[in-house]
């Protein structure tokens, strides 16, 4: 019996360091993957909030550009720029998260129209620094320009959607990796529970009981 003693110290010394470090792998990987789920989860509400502020920021530079077509007042043109820098500011934080859909039809008609209507109320700006607020109606007010605007409008709506689209996608697959590794983890937590509670059997049947010579001494 003596001589099985080191051999049992040395199973169960080895199957405690490998529970050890197989547990914080399993640790360290159910909370990488929770924080990629919440990091993806976070950029798709910052995408959103930049969507949702494109679509503001396109209505203000149409009130702006109409405004300064009918008064020729200079203060909205003033505004208009401004909000012209902020619009082009969140467009380029959200094309980091289009990839290829930047290449797509939609985004290419929505391109197009988008310069097309901004010519129209750089057009409008110029006819009213110069005195001729009719001509500056009719660029911001025409029938080509409504139709430039609402073939913007409905390529930006479904470029928007695809995005929304690709980042619900990639939560799916996120949380279901999460939730796998939190299963697996818990699964081995059980596993390594019952092996740790056979190992503190065994040294207490090998070592912590007194051996039959110490009872009899």
């Amino acid at each position: 019996m003596k001589n099985s003693k080191p051999f049992y110290v040395i199973i169960s010394v080895n199957l405690l360091v490998l529970g050890i470090f197989v547990l914080a792998f399993l640790t360290w990987n159910t909370w990488s993957s929770y924080w990629s789920f919440r990091t993806a989860r976070a950029e798709m509400d910052r995408v959103a909030s930049w969507q949702k502020q494109i679509s503001q920021f396109d209505q203000f530079l149409t009130t702006f550009a109409r405004l300064g077509a009918a008064t020729g007042n200079s203060r909205w043109e003033e505004h208009y720029t401004q909000y012209l820098l902020r619009r082009e500011e969140a467009i380029e934080r959200m094309k980091r998260f289009s990839g290829d859909i930047l290449a797509s039809p939609e985004a290419i008609k929505m391109n197009q129209a988008k310069l097309a209507v901004s010519n129209q109320e750089t057009d409008a700006f110029n006819h009213a620094r110069k005195g001729r607020t009719d001509l500056a109606d009719l660029s911001v007010y025409g029938e080509d320009y409504d139709t430039q605007k609402e073939i913007y409008e409905k390529a930006f709506a479904a470029i928007a959607g695809k995005v929304q689209a690709g980042f619900k996608q990639q939560l799916t697959v996120k949380e279901t990796i999460t939730w796998h590794a939190v299963l697996i983890g818990g699964f081995f937590i059980l596993i390594f529970a019952m092996m740790y509670f056979a190992v503190l059997i065994i040294l207490d049947r090998y070592y912590l009981q007194p051996s039959p010579a110490t009872v009899r001494g």
